[in-house]
């Protein structure tokens, strides 16, 4: 899921659950870690990814000053379609949420969708979202050889409340981290910081992958602190 669409969703969501308002996959993890002597293709295996549409289930917990609210829901990739992103020719990606959540005797609809963007290569472009459009600045550098242990930097974003650019609201830089797991395969984490025009964190996202011998990549969970609302969202896959 897309960091800025998932936080401007959640942050409407919450509202009442907690008082938030004021401040493929379904993989499981092994006990015992081991390093990986692979060496993986992180290009080759987000292109699969995201030419590959899906549907997976997820349950959902959000925390805030100690009290937690709980639901479940389900996300869907649709297959790619040709569009425009920026005045040039791109790979369209929509990708669904459907779910709620309850807590403090509410509930809230997570109900959403994103439109994420790329060029021939699935090298990421930008997204259009729920009251936000983001656009990458500079270029996507997907590694073709990772192994356990490597991190690095991936893209840098421009935030916008719209397609029309007049505000900026911020900006955003993602970057991984590979981890062990077994012995065929590794844990990758995309990991996006956020900040706004004045450049304090707003909010960190973690999206966790399991990468396989074959460059496939299973969803695993994902992680999101927003930090102006003092809570915690995660996403188990």
């Amino acid at each position: 899921m897309n960091m800025k669409f998932l936080n401007q969703f959640l942050i409407a969501a919450c509202a009442g659950l907690v008082a938030c308002g004021g401040g493929g996959g379904g993989g499981t993890q092994p006990q015992n870690k081991v390093v990986s002597t692979n060496v993986f293709n992180l290009k080759a295996a987000v292109a699969s990814y995201k030419a590959t549409p899906f549907q997976v289930n997820f349950s959902v917990s959000l925390t805030k000053n100690g009290v937690t609210a709980n639901g479940s829901g389900s996300v869907t990739q649709g297959s790619p379609q040709s569009g425009t992103f920026e005045g040039n020719s791109a790979l369209k990606v929509v990708t669904t949420i459907r779910g709620s959540i309850t807590g403090n005797g509410n509930t809230a609809s997570l109900d959403n969708s994103s439109t994420d963007y790329f060029d021939s290569n699935y090298n990421y472009r930008g997204t259009d979202g729920t009251s936000s459009y983001s656009v990458v600045d500079g270029q996507v550098v997907l590694p073709t050889s990772i192994k356990v242990g490597d991190t690095g930097e991936l893209y840098a974003v421009k935030e916008y409340g719209s397609s029309l650019k007049s505000t900026l609201t911020g900006t955003k830089k993602a970057t991984y981290l590979v981890e062990a797991d077994t012995a065929n395969t590794a844990l990758v984490s995309i990991i996006s910081v956020e900040k706004d025009t004045n450049s304090s964190a707003t909010s960190q996202d973690t999206i966790q992958y399991r990468i396989s011998a074959d460059n496939k990549l299973t969803f695993l969970k994902e992680t999101l602190n927003d930090y102006n609302n003092s809570s915690v969202w995660t996403f188990t896959f």
